[in-house]
């Protein structure tokens, strides 16, 4: 379906919505995740943003997206006359969509959403010998993973303008079963 057709669909049916169901939600946050790919840092932080489109007064579309900034964590080794330090860097995307489950307000609620997480991996080594240093061009392959997120969370409104702190895990499946912390905290405005 070409992307006209697809927003002219959307529209139409968020038209169609009684009026006391059309609410839509922004917000901004920042992240904090939990990751478990060695020898890269466990823990990132990001920023990122949503977007809510109220279905009914207890249910919600809600996308979002984000970035974990490439965080390092550095090795050193001793090889024969020098050393080898190495830097392990690791960027990841984050892109979930699915439902948002609210009490009426939307002070309290759950989500179960479906993704993408893209990691960035950088891992860059220098050869110390002596005062010499020798680097190697960065190297690192980027990967794609699947995600079921399932969380929880608390805003908190007066008027227009909110808080909201939410926290979930971030599951893939990529030689077992990975479960990741992550906690995201943010403005947001209705209207």
């Amino acid at each position: 379906m070409p992307p006209r057709n697809l927003l002219l669909l959307a529209s139409f049916l968020f038209l169609s919505l009684p009026g006391s169901a059309q609410l839509i939600e922004l917000g901004g946050f920042g992240s904090f995740g939990h990751f478990d790919l060695p020898p890269f840092a466990n823990d990132a932080v990001g920023v990122g943003g949503r977007l809510d489109i109220g279905l009914g007064h207890h249910i919600a579309l809600e996308g979002e997206g984000s970035y974990d900034f490439k965080h390092p964590t550095v090795q050193i080794a001793a090889s024969g006359l020098g050393f080898n330090v190495t830097q392990f860097r690791l960027g990841v995307v984050h892109a979930n969509g699915g439902f948002k489950l609210q009490t009426k307000g939307g002070s309290y609620f759950i989500f179960l959403k479906g993704g993408v997480l893209n990691f960035f991996p950088d891992v860059r080594t220098t050869t110390l010998v002596g005062t010499i240093q020798t680097p190697t061009p960065s190297t690192g392959t980027s990967f794609t993973e699947a995600v079921f997120y399932p969380g929880a969370g608390i805003g908190f409104h007066a008027g227009i303008l909110g808080i909201r702190v939410d926290a979930g895990d971030e599951i893939y499946w990529d030689e077992g079963t990975h479960h990741n912390l992550r906690i995201t905290f943010g403005p947001t405005i209705r209207f």
